[in-house]
């Protein structure tokens, strides 16, 4: 279901680390903090997008985490959420505009009631 990360991901190489959340729900590529646009090179940022494309069809999303700096990767854009301080929740909602609907992000406080407990 999920393509197959090849060789060049290999976090010595790519300063990038895969990692499944066990809820289920998130993808996260961590960043090594020295190089904070590795994520951005090619081949990565295509592949990051396709994994993205992957997701949509499926409960997860994917987040690329530069430090505490907290990207959304939807297939057509990234949402910058900045710093996610540990009192704060980021909430995948589904916006409705003229003859479709898509996926945003938005980072709240954690006692927000719009955070589904």
């Amino acid at each position: 279901m999920w393509p197959a990360l090849g060789a060049h991901w290999l976090p010595a190489r790519s300063k990038l680390v895969v990692a499944f959340k066990p809820d289920g729900k998130e993808i996260v590529v961590h960043v090594d903090p020295g190089v904070p646009n590795a994520w951005r090179a090619e081949p990565y940022h295509s592949e990051i997008r396709n994994l993205a494309g992957h997701a949509a069809r499926t409960t997860y999303t994917v987040f690329v985490q530069v430090g505490r700096r907290v990207f959304a990767v939807f297939p057509d854009r990234e949402v910058d959420l900045g710093i996610v301080a540990e009192d704060e929740r980021i909430l995948i909602r589904d916006v409705a505009g003229p003859g479709t609907t898509r996926r945003d992000a938005v980072k709240l406080k954690a006692d927000d009631p719009r955070i589904v407990r």
